[in-house]
């Protein structure tokens, strides 16, 4: 697991497997949105974990839609790309999060 911070009052922590974590503003000041891409046969039962202590995730968002891509290059380079909403954030709170 590794730990960086993304924005004041956020920190992300994330597993080695998904790539292109993303996370994003919502217009609800409550909430910010993850974006991650994992190979097709990854999975398709996604969820992201949140919370305020890095070992005690205990918020679930399970409803994380996802779809397949597949790039124009020669190499046609497969993907899933998925994203979920980590909602109920308060602000001036530092949150942890992990994508699996």
């Amino acid at each position: 697991m590794r730990c960086l911070v993304l924005l004041p009052g956020f920190v992300a922590v994330a597993t080695a497997t998904p790539s292109q974590i993303h996370l994003a503003l919502t217009a609800d000041p409550t909430e910010m949105a993850v974006q991650f891409s994992t190979t097709p046969t990854f999975s398709t039962t996604e969820s992201i974990h949140f919370g305020t202590q890095p070992d005690n995730l205990v918020n679930v968002v399970s409803d994380v839609a996802h779809v397949n891509f597949t790039d124009s290059g020669n190499a046609k380079y497969c993907q899933q790309h998925h994203i979920g909403t980590m909602t109920g954030l308060k602000p001036s709170t530092e949150y942890y999060y992990q994508v699996s």
